[in-house]
């Protein structure tokens, strides 16, 4: 399974190279990919009792989409009970885990480093402060589980869309759902942002009125619970995939690609790597969603 060093060398391998376009991408070491044993899985369970099976179904939906939108790049592998043989998993549960029940979902930005087998808790649950009313809802929160963080958060923001908090509920406000993430926490592209990420809150999510608490500023968010092509992009690099990324919001299926970038003033011209030899699939050069250059 990964371990810090092996996350850090991760980023290693991405600091040598400046990427455009974007996403936001976890680099807290004290978070790793869900990659154990050689493949990348997340084990879970469901907390005892907390899910009717109508709302299983929904989590587990939600999950099926992430794997079918990344070609089955990583699985998701359910347990009827924790795990004894030390493999690190999740406890999907409402309340959030033992103690002060949370009054909202949360989960951690990937794979407790060192959680050894013990099981890390997510809250998944439902009413305004929720997140289970629909697919995209849950797979917004089980992207950021992982280790693609949410769009809105990302440090340049700003630039694109407006936080309307006078609208936002109370919860939300105190839980810092609309707060600025940390820049030496995560990695992202000041130059670019993702209308169509499904990392973004849905309309009515955290709204006390149901009008949006974060629109753009000049593009509409537009998500329909798939993953955009740069979400896609994002996580296939994160976790090593091969897969052919859709771009389900222009119509046009486009292969994982990337251009690199050298940092060096060497004349010769940037590689195109592509992991699709398909010849009835369109391809389309584009720079992968990272660039560490722009960040400031």
């Amino acid at each position: 399974m990964d371990t810090p060093r092996t996350f850090l060398l991760v980023l290693v391998t991405i600091l040598t190279h400046s990427f455009a376009n974007g996403c936001v991408l976890n680099t807290d070491p004290t978070f790793s990919r869900w990659k154990q044993f050689g493949y990348n899985n997340v084990p879970f369970i469901f907390y005892p009792g907390d899910y009717t099976a109508a709302e299983q179904s929904l989590i587990l939906q939600a999950m099926a989409q992430i794997k079918s939108d990344m070609g089955s790049c990583f699985t998701w592998t359910q347990y009827t009970s924790p795990p004894t043989d030390g493999t690190n998993f999740v406890i999907i549960s409402k309340a959030g885990g033992p103690g002060v029940a949370s009054q909202s979902c949360y989960t951690y930005p990937g794979m407790i480093t060192l959680q050894q087998g013990k099981g890390q808790y997510m809250a998944i649950q439902s009413g305004v402060n929720g997140c289970l009313s629909n697919v995209r809802q849950v797979m917004r929160l089980l992207m950021s589980l992982l280790g693609q963080r949410f769009e809105h958060n990302k440090p340049n923001r700003d630039a694109y869309v407006n936080i309307n908090r006078g609208i936002a509920t109370a919860v939300s406000l105190n839980y810092g759902a609309y707060n600025i993430y940390n820049k030496s926490l995560v990695l992202s592209n000041d130059a670019d942002f993702d209308y169509n990420s499904v990392t973004l809150l849905d309309p009515p999510t955290f709204s006390n009125t149901g009008n949006p608490v974060v629109t753009g500023k000049t593009v509409g968010i537009n998500n329909v619970g798939r993953l955009s092509l740069k979400d896609c992009q994002c996580l296939s690099f994160l976790y090593s995939c091969t897969v052919s990324c859709q771009n389900v919001y222009s119509g046009a299926p486009l292969p994982t690609q990337f251009i690199v970038i050298p940092t060096s003033t060497s004349t010769s011209t940037s590689t195109s790597t592509s992991t699709s030899t398909s010849t009835s699939t369109t391809t389309t050069p584009f720079a992968f969603p990272f660039d560490l250059g722009r960040r400031r």
